[in-house]
């Protein structure tokens, strides 16, 4: 928090603080809010991925593009939601899993171009639970950073194996 209770000065988003909002503040974000957040943690972690190896400028903005892409984020979060509480893998908490509901029904339709509908209120969904982290529980949100770039490497399942989340089911079952 800022250093007289009030906005947030321009570095405390930059410095070690676990904890940038209070749960009241949390409570008053829409899930809107949250995923705008989140995108752009989002997208600092896959640019500062990309970072190295040095390539040239365009096949670094591609492969950025690639993973921020709505599709490969729901393709992420399917995984995310199929392995959840596996041994030794990273577990949504019921209020993580609310979250995501929230995300993904606070979204709009997404753009025309998304050959799958779904994945734009899957990638809010994640963007959600990313934004909610960052201004909550920093370890945690390394945690999941990390949790999803192991998900994302694995080359060795295909996406159909993993099944769409049923968003109708209740919170125990998302």
């Amino acid at each position: 928090m800022g250093s007289h209770g009030g906005p947030l000065a321009p570095f405390d988003l930059l410095g070690p603080e676990t904890r940038l909002l209070e749960e009241a503040q949390l409570r008053q974000m829409s899930p809107v809010q949250l995923a705008f957040i989140g995108d752009s943690v989002y997208e600092l972690h896959a640019r500062t991925l990309l970072a190295w190896p040095v390539t040239r400028p365009h096949d670094h903005r591609t492969a950025c593009v690639e993973m921020v892409r709505a599709e490969t984020q729901s393709r992420l979060l399917r995984r995310l939601v199929s392995n959840s509480g596996e041994e030794g893998r990273w577990a949504l908490t019921p209020d993580e899993r609310r979250l995501l509901k929230k995300g993904r029904n606070a979204a709009g339709p997404g753009p025309p171009r998304l050959e799958d509908k779904g994945a734009y209120g899957e990638a809010s969904a994640l963007e959600t639970l990313l934004g909610y982290l960052y201004l909550s529980d920093r370890p945690r949100l390394q945690t999941l950073m990390d949790e999803l770039l192991v998900l994302g490497a694995d080359t060795t399942e295909h996406d159909e194996d993993f099944t769409v989340i049923d968003w109708k089911a209740g919170d125990a079952d998302l």
